[in-house]
């Protein structure tokens, strides 16, 4: 009984490939056939169907990140807009009641 490291490893040629599922030789359809990549993903088959799909979802997520900025600082302007007349109602106030005192 021979051990599996002493047995001969049969000779590759250019035009064929092991089919490892089968157990045997299969030769390539072409010579520039594309092999699936050595981690195991599959191959990108959508072509320029995804590139189109990449730009419109892209151009739909930066105009919601646009509106989004804009109401961002919108908020915040109404919100100082907003304090700033309370503080400028509460000093009118305040500095109206200060002269009434003094007259009195």
């Amino acid at each position: 009984m021979r051990h599996r490291l002493t047995e001969p490893v049969p000779a590759v040629h250019p035009g064929q490939r092991t089919d490892r599922r089968r157990g045997r030789w299969a030769a390539a359809r072409d010579s520039r056939q594309r092999q699936p990549p050595a981690t195991g993903h599959r191959v990108r088959t959508i072509g320029p169907v995804g590139r189109i799909i990449g730009a419109v979802l892209g151009a739909i997520l930066s105009a919601w990140f646009i509106f989004t900025v804009i109401g961002g600082f919108s908020a915040v302007f109404k919100a100082f807009l907003i304090t700033g007349l309370i503080a400028a109602v509460v000093f009118i106030v305040v500095w109206l009641l200060a002269g009434r005192r003094r007259q009195a």
